[in-house]
């Protein structure tokens, strides 16, 4: 599984220059950094939901997509994908 299209390239009509790409990349950070990442992004689902700022049933449907994330990246079956 990869996302292969950039997140925000539909904001604008050409593709951005391949040395702007390099320079905003956090790839080599990110595939250092990805499972800390995760385990503080599920730290703060869990406490929106606990403090009602988000209901309880979307916390748990954010906990459960981050989980499969982390398994997925885990297990190699998902991977960064430098072009997105």
């Amino acid at each position: 599984w990869t996302l292969m299209s950039k997140l925000w390239g539909a904001m604008f009509d050409k593709p951005t220059h391949e040395e702007v790409d390099r320079f905003g990349s956090s790839l080599a950070q990110d595939a250092r950094l990805w499972e800390v990442d995760i385990e503080c992004s599920l730290a703060h689902a869990r406490m929106l939901g606990q403090s009602g700022v988000i209901p309880a049933n979307e916390a748990e449907q954010i906990i459960d997509g981050l989980k499969r994330v982390h398994a997925l990246l885990a297990n190699g079956d998902a991977k960064l994908e430098p072009a997105a």
